[in-house]
């Protein structure tokens, strides 16, 4: 009888420690400090209408390098990301507000944390490699016509809100909704996440992503992108064939300050 006491004392334990780890009930900041710096293994896969598959993977640094002034009046912190290709580093200009963490402006956009879209040449360039790539850097600034909320602060279970609004002749809108709450491991380290969905409400995309961002207070862990039927296109941005495409970003480290 004693042992069925401790085989029950053991159980309620293990239940009680798992209800702790996915007991998340909001994040109320958002590591913000200049010299924050988040590693992401970055992996995908290709495969063509035809057959054809081809699979890619290298790392993504994304540092918070200083805080700077925009337009006399706005203050910002330079987020930048830095991928395996020298020439290949995009920018964004974040700020915080009453609401949460906002993008004010970018420069080069690609693989921030809060990815922009990219260049459609991409797609075709990263799959045939004989293509030569273009450079897509630049030294000019585009302003968010209305700044993007990244993220809500606090994020919690309920959290739901715009991240892109429709405006002026740009008649997109992607709306982010937190869907669930998950404990999950990622290089050996174990997070706790708000499972978050991006919801293309409005696109000029034949087919648009499906995009699942899992986020803890330590920043954004991981994203799993899956497009159907993508357009692979040629450097000129013509239409060459169709693709499926999955790409994973995940952390392998995280340096806060």
């Amino acid at each position: 009888m004693k042992i069925n006491i401790f085989f029950l004392a053991a159980v309620c334990l293990i239940l009680s420690c798992d209800k702790e780890k996915t007991d998340l009930k909001e994040i109320d900041s958002y590591p913000v400090a200049i010299g924050n710096e988040w590693l992401y293994d970055y992996s995908g896969k290709f495969l063509t209408a035809s057959g054809e598959e081809k699979n890619y993977n290298y790392e993504i640094r994304v540092k918070i390098e200083k805080d700077t002034v925009l337009n006399d009046t706005m203050n910002v912190l330079i987020f930048k990301a830095f991928d395996s290709y020298p020439e290949n580093v995009s920018t964004s200009y974040m700020f915080m507000d009453t609401e949460g963490l906002k993008n004010y402006a970018y420069e080069n956009p690609g693989m921030n944390v809060f990815a922009l879209n990219q260049p459609e040449q991409f797609l075709f360039q990263t799959f045939h490699t004989s293509i030569k790539k273009k450079s897509f850097n630049s030294n000019d600034i585009f302003y968010e016509s209305i700044p993007r909320l990244n993220l809500p602060l606090p994020l919690h279970g309920d959290s739901k809100w715009t991240y892109l609004e429709p405006s002026g002749s740009i008649n997109w809108q992607i709306d982010k909704e937190v869907v669930g709450i998950e404990n999950i491991s990622l290089h050996g380290k174990n997070y706790t996440c708000f499972k978050v969905r991006w919801i293309y409400v409005k696109s000029s995309l034949s087919s648009t992503p499906e995009i699942t961002d899992w986020i803890c207070e330590k920043g954004l862990v991981k994203r799993v992108t899956v497009l159907k039927d993508a357009s692979l296109t040629d450097e000129y941005g013509a239409e060459i064939e169709q693709a499926d495409v999955t790409e994973e970003l995940t952390v392998k480290e995280i340096t806060l300050k």
